[in-house]
């Protein structure tokens, strides 16, 4: 998917600004605090309903304003031209593509793929388990058309055991629960599994390509003990989770253990060693979407120079020029951006967004 031209209304500080895209590189480039990074969650917001910024949605409009609209125009693999349009107000979200309504958001994302290569907000070597998980899951729902089924199952079973928990409910109530968790979670096991497995040969070249040169191992870990069944586990630990009213084990606990030369990653490396780790696996599960479906995310990147020096951006920018995927880079200097690139401008100042001529 390509997007040739995006507006917007009321977002963020913008009163109004119309972007016509360039289809591999556009480059956004202004003073901190102008306003680049709201173009990025735009683009965001568009694909999955929601920013990565802030879960309130009445930040998202301009000061003033009670709610904001966002246009895209777009064209799908076959050429085929589309509008997408996204009004928000406090009642809630209205998505329309070809003017028709979109019911439930998740029908977007596999229409609009973006990928944001941003390790502030995709901490994946020193985030939380819940930072990795949303990796593995981002990248099965774009490649396995299982998944987001499976996936849907596990989540209500696991909210409606937590809730029997909590409200003291009998045994056959659980078990009944536990019976689609443990059918579900198996099998959302075995996908993470698999797509880690497969995504590790990409990873190691990527990182020897950002000079990452340090040993790397990725352990699964499934959220329960490694000794046992899901279903072994769930069931002995009912007791406990009866105490503690939330179900304490199951792939909603998974996590990988990434060790760089045998130590946890997230005590060994420097903000910048850590930054270009999180651009390897990132960059990984781009090129293996593109091996998988022959297609590719838009992809967001924001401020990749800071704590970089030139010859590590030299690098990823490299690596980002020759990547197929249309992308939306924020930088604060002109000088920064690739010469190698065939590439769009918008300068960002304290007015809304212009291209640049």
């Amino acid at each position: 998917m390509t997007i040739h031209v995006l507006k917007g209304l009321n977002f963020r500080r913008f009163e109004a600004f119309h972007l016509e895209c360039h289809p591999h590189f556009n480059v956004v480039i202004g003073p901190n605090g102008a306003g680049k990074t709201s173009l990025l969650e735009a683009i965001y917001v568009l694909s999955r309903g929601k920013s990565f910024r802030t879960t309130r949605r009445h930040r998202l409009w301009r000061h003033g304003a009670d709610a904001f609209s966002l246009r895209a125009e777009l064209s799908d693999p076959l050429g085929r031209r589309l509008k997408l349009k996204l009004d928000a107000d406090a009642q809630g979200l209205n998505v329309r593509l070809q003017d028709e309504p979109i019911r439930v958001l998740s029908a977007i994302s596999p229409l609009l793929p973006v990928q944001l290569l941003d390790p502030r907000e995709t901490p994946l070597v020193a985030g939380s388990p819940r930072d990795r998980r949303r990796f593995l899951d981002w990248g099965l729902f774009h490649v396995e058309p299982r998944f987001h089924h499976h996936w849907q199952m596990y989540e209500r079973a696991l909210g409606q055991r937590n809730a029997a928990l909590r409200a003291a409910a009998s045994e056959s109530v659980l078990i009944g629960w536990e019976k689609t968790m443990v059918t579900h979670g198996e099998v959302l096991d075995q996908m993470r599994r698999a797509y880690l497995t497969e995504l590790m040969p990409l990873m190691d070249t990527y990182r020897e390509k950002l000079a990452c040169t340090a040993s790397l191992e990725c352990r699964y870990q499934p959220g329960w003990p490694r000794e046992r069944s899901f279903a072994e586990s769930i069931h002995s630990h009912r007791a406990r989770d009866r105490l503690q009213g939330f179900c304490s084990i199951g792939p909603h606990r998974a996590d990988i253990d990434i060790r760089i030369d045998g130590i946890a990653a997230a005590h060994h490396l420097s903000r910048g060693e850590e930054k270009r780790w999180t651009y390897a696996f990132l960059l990984a599960q781009i090129a293996y979407m593109k091996h998988k479906t022959d297609r590719e995310p838009i992809v967001l990147i924001d401020d990749p120079v800071s704590e970089l020096d030139e010859q590590h951006w030299a690098r990823l920018s490299e690596l980002l020029t020759s990547l197929p995927a249309q992308q939306f880079i924020t930088l604060i200097d002109s000088r920064y951006v690739p010469r190698t690139a065939d590439y769009g401008v918008f300068h960002v100042e304290q007015e809304p967004a212009s291209r640049m001529v």
